[in-house]
């Protein structure tokens, strides 16, 4: 990436100040406002599983900071499109308290009310690495596509999901008119496609798994968090890159479908609260501009994480970094990224208001 993409890196002050410049112009358009909240992309403090199990922590001769794994990243609203220059920044030091104090014991537990007649409002936006190009110039970027459901008061009555890709980029490597100039076709948004099937059941029966957690499994996990954290290891065993990183997979892969009640979720927190190396960080900001608190695991070359609303035990978002050059992607680039939003709906396919 040539010095001529680089920015500044802002501090949290100068970003909540650039923010509120941008929301104080009536005329600014809400899609620059999402992408110009993307401008900091930023590491943080993170506290070790040994400091939220209580035992003292490791003494390792001296006290570091790693680069930002989760790629702090000043990206700038321009007429081509995102584009994203990857920098270095350290983290503050970790954070010397339990695991009630960091966040995780103390996260709320609510979901939406949902009254007879209405629908539980349930968005997906998902942002995936795309590369293309050839040897002598490479691009990567950021594609979203979004996935919504309405799930009814009665949840054996039908649902609907809808789903497309906005043709919204953020640029890793490259802008989009260098990859234009370059002879880079771009697929065009795709018209929303919709389902609809009782209980939510679009491809046939949800058989009850972390991936498509259905009442039935979910009332069969374990509830002290010991045994779910059993449970989770032994379901992960042999899966995936690395063992400690499936579990969080895991439970992010049943949080993203929208259908864990709050009464599971924190029982979920606190079994991963014990997997080695997790990283508790709070005020980490969502590519949509929402805070909340992250917990992630570095291992296998990558670090994936979930941004996790304390006030109500919700999952707002998710984004993995890769820790390694891989590709067109350098190390400390973010390879997919998802928020995800909540809401009531008094008519099915009708987004609630706000």
């Amino acid at each position: 990436m040539s010095e001529d993409n680089l920015r500044q890196v802002w501090s949290e002050a100068e970003l909540d100040t650039a923010l509120a410049t941008l929301h104080a112009d009536p005329h600014t358009d809400e899609n620059e406002l999402r992408r110009a909240r993307d401008a900091m992309l930023r590491g943080a403090g993170t506290v070790t599983a040994e400091q939220l199990s209580g035992r003292p922590p490791k003494k390792t001769g001296k006290s570091w900071v790693r680069w930002a794994s989760a790629a702090a990243a000043v990206v700038v609203v321009a007429a081509g499109g995102i584009t994203a220059a990857n920098l270095m920044v350290d983290r503050p030091a970790p954070i010397e308290s339990g695991a009630q104090q960091t966040g995780i014991a103390w996260f709320g537990s609510s979901d939406p009310v949902v009254a007879p007649g209405q629908y539980r409002y349930f968005a997906k936006h998902a942002w995936a690495m795309h590369s293309t190009g050839d040897d002598d110039k490479k691009f990567s970027y950021l594609n979203e596509s979004v996935t919504e459901y309405w799930m009814p008061f009665d949840q054996n009555q039908e649902w609907l999901m809808r789903s497309g890709s906005t043709g919204k980029r953020i640029w890793v490597v490259g802008t989009e008119q260098e990859a234009i100039a370059n002879g880079v076709q771009f697929s065009p948004p795709s018209s929303p496609e919709e389902k609809r099937a009782p209980r939510g059941e679009f491809y046939g029966p949800i058989e009850g798994a972390w991936q498509q957690p259905n009442p039935k499994f979910l009332a069969e996990l374990p509830k002290p968090p010991r045994q779910l954290y059993d449970r989770l290891r032994a379901d992960t065993e042999d899966r995936g890159k690395d063992p400690d990183l499936e579990m969080l997979v895991y439970v992010a892969d049943a949080l993203r479908t929208g259908r864990v009640p709050a009464e599971y979720r924190n029982t979920m927190y606190q079994a991963l609260a014990m997997v080695p190396g997790l990283q508790v960080t709070p005020d980490v900001r969502t590519l949509d501009g929402r805070i909340g608190t992250s917990l992630a695991i570095e291992k296998a070359g990558v670090r994936q994480q979930i941004i996790v609303d304390p006030a109500t035990g919700q999952l707002i978002g998710e984004r993995e970094t890769e820790l390694e050059d891989r590709g067109a992607s350098p190390a400390g680039s973010v390879s997919s990224e998802a928020n995800y939003e909540y809401g009531v709906a008094t008519e099915i396919g009708v987004k609630p208001p706000g």
